[in-house]
């Protein structure tokens, strides 16, 4: 988790070149972008710099890397087309639903069968992590729906009640083991149609604002940069720092 005040920065290449003739051609280089961040903590225990201080250590300073969540982003990807091949289920979609924000970025799910159906996506993410999941729902036809987060480990879920006006439900769950995957879902009751808007997935207690994502996970490998690990001690735990961290690349399925 990350305090405020935080910084992002994105790198992006722009590739050139002048052939014989004089032409010259441009076109970005989308693998070579990078994101900078700079995070500040302050009021940490001794316990919580002592673990930071630790992670710097193992990792030998730029040397290797670890696994970072955006704290500013959604973990999801493509959540505004369920159409896509990164959410799973069999229930039948329809776009260009009108959404709480005053848009038609909704989606309109319908599970005719006569049993329960999931809409799910999996990222890879260490299992263990503390995760909250949540979505704008409405509908005409259910008055509940379950939310679940799963991992190779177990699952949680909770039963979420449902009406016809826009509300944002959310389930939260820290499911402890070994697992590299978790796995999002929420359940279609039989013969019924739900509206839903904006999927959010984070690594935190509580869900955060919503954010769209496209192709790019919230997800990625990076790196410290920075040489030295340096912290101030106003007493006891009561202990502030500044790190810098580069993304490497982002953790795919």
């Amino acid at each position: 988790m990350t305090q405020f005040p935080l910084r992002k920065r994105t790198l992006l290449r722009t590739i050139s070149n002048r052939s014989i003739g004089d032409r010259h051609v441009k076109m970005a280089d989308p693998e070579a972008g990078i994101h900078h961040w700079t995070v500040n903590y302050s009021g940490l225990t001794d316990e919580e710099i002592e673990k930071l201080q630790e992670l710097f250590f193992a990792c030998e300073g730029k040397l290797r890397d670890f696994v970072w969540f955006d704290p500013l982003g959604n973990l999801l990807r493509w959540t505004e087309d369920l159409s896509n091949p990164v959410w799973q289920g069999s229930s039948m979609t329809a776009a260009d639903i009108e959404d709480p924000q005053g848009g038609t970025r909704a989606w309109r799910i319908t599970n005719a069968a006569q049993a329960g159906q999931d809409v799910s996506q999996s990222i890879r993410a260490p299992g263990w992590f503390q995760y909250s999941f949540g979505v704008w729902v409405r509908s005409e036809s259910t008055d509940a729906v379950e939310l679940r987060i799963t991992t190779g480990d177990g699952a949680i879920g909770a039963i979420r009640p449902v009406s016809s006006e826009w509300e944002r439900i959310s389930v939260s769950a820290q499911i402890m083991g070994n697992s590299e995957d978790v796995r999002c879902s929420m359940q279609i009751p039989a013969a019924s149609a739900i509206d839903i808007y904006g999927p959010q997935l984070n690594a935190q207690r509580d869900i955060s604002g919503y954010r769209r994502n496209t192709s790019t996970s919230g997800v990625s490998v990076a790196r410290f940069d920075q040489d030295e690990f340096e912290y101030i001690s106003s007493g006891p735990n009561d202990h502030s720092t500044q790190i810098t961290v580069v993304t490497v690349r982002e953790v795919t399925t």
